[in-house]
């Protein structure tokens, strides 16, 4: 999508969207939002907007797919992955970009499973990690069912603790990780499987790191450790399984225990602060950290369009170099939606409202 503009402003609130008044050509993502009923409180509502942003359409999720309980586990490119139970037994997969609605029940069936499983949607495949009922202690495997033919096949994880399983299991790529302690040695190990038919691709053990980040476009794993002032590193290659030398990302990167968040391309990665809500990028290239803030944000919004927006959550998109800030703004003592489209050197593009929707995911929609 291409839109002729760069700054504008019109601090006229009645204003749904911002003109442009410049001539020099800047391409926007197409983006739709999720979030959830800032009068009702209900979840799940889609806004999307027509070409060149000129009307938005709000979809409840919930009527239109039809259920009572769900949660979103995760998104996909364009797909929502909605698991309408804990642990989950059934899916509902709604695109973003068409409009269209899938779904996958009786995916997991292995003779000896215990009620103690948990299931996570890899893209292709969806894996669940679940205790063999017939081990005497903790024998987990992996079963893996495939999207696209209908097959299942079934690897041994270990016999291992993985407690608590949603904060040691993530899936990236066409890789899934695990992080448990073995049963009979007690070291904390890093179990590595294939996110496409969970055959184990190798464990190394994690003993002395506390944080993990992997890179699905370089395929490698950093291993932080908080030891000491610096957040050092070691990298993993997943392909031989081997280590780099101790490093360190420069002051400023967020990292947590258990596994990390971010977005890759090949010389960049963006990452959340410790909020959880402001974005910031690390340059591969040039070994630095562009940090953004919440407040020098909230400002430059206010100075430019007089809302003051509290903000809910921020996307970058490296492919426009676009930064997504979404929250929300009072009006009348009313709270309404916003959403601003900035450049990486915090512009305003373009406003956006959201209604009675509190923006709080974007999707970008890619051809």
């Amino acid at each position: 999508m291409i839109l002729t503009c760069v700054a504008f402003i019109n601090c006229d609130n009645d204003d749904t969207f911002s003109t442009a008044i410049d001539e020099e050509q800047i391409i926007l993502p197409a983006i739709a939002i999720i979030g959830d009923d800032l009068t009702t409180g209900t979840s799940f509502n889609l806004v999307k907007w027509t070409a060149s942003y000129e009307d938005m359409i709000i979809t409840d999720l919930q009527e239109t797919i039809g259920f009572e309980f769900g949660f979103l586990q995760n998104t996909v490119r364009t797909e929502l992955a909605f698991a309408l139970d804990f642990p989950a037994t059934s899916y509902v997969f709604y695109d973003v970009a068409i409009g269209g609605m899938r779904s996958v029940t009786d995916f997991f069936n292995p003779d000896n499973a215990t009620n103690n499983f948990y299931t996570i949607n890899a893209e292709q495949s969806l894996l669940t990690y679940y205790l063999d009922a017939s081990s005497s202690c903790c024998d987990i495997y992996v079963h893996s069912y495939n999207q696209l033919s209908g097959t299942t096949s079934e690897s041994y994880l270990g016999n291992a603790d993985i407690a608590p399983v949603q904060f040691n299991v993530f899936a990236s790529g066409n890789r899934s990780f695990a992080i448990a302690v073995d049963t009979f040695t007690g070291v904390r190990n890093l179990y590595v499987n294939s996110a496409i038919d969970g055959e184990r691709l190798g464990v190394i053990d994690v003993s002395e790191y506390g944080g993990f980040m992997y890179n699905d476009v370089r395929d490698e794993m950093y291993l932080f450790n908080f030891n000491g002032d610096a957040v050092s590193h070691v990298v993993l290659n997943i392909n031989t399984f081997t280590t780099s030398e101790v490093s360190s990302f420069p002051l400023g990167l967020s990292i947590s225990d258990g596994f990390n968040e971010a977005q890759f391309s090949q010389n960049e990665m963006v990452f959340k602060e410790f909020d959880g809500i402001v974005s910031s990028i690390y340059s591969y290239d040039t070994n630095t950290i562009v940090t953004y803030e919440s407040t020098d944000l909230i400002n430059r919004i206010f100075t430019e369009t007089g809302r003051g927006i509290n903000i809910v959550n921020t996307s970058i998109d490296l492919e426009t170099s676009t930064y997504v800030v979404m929250g929300t703004y009072m009006e009348d003592n009313i709270a309404n939606g916003l959403v601003v489209l900035m450049s990486l050197d915090k512009e305003i593009i373009l406003t956006l409202e959201t209604g009675n929707v509190r923006p709080q995911e974007v999707i970008f929609l890619r051809d």
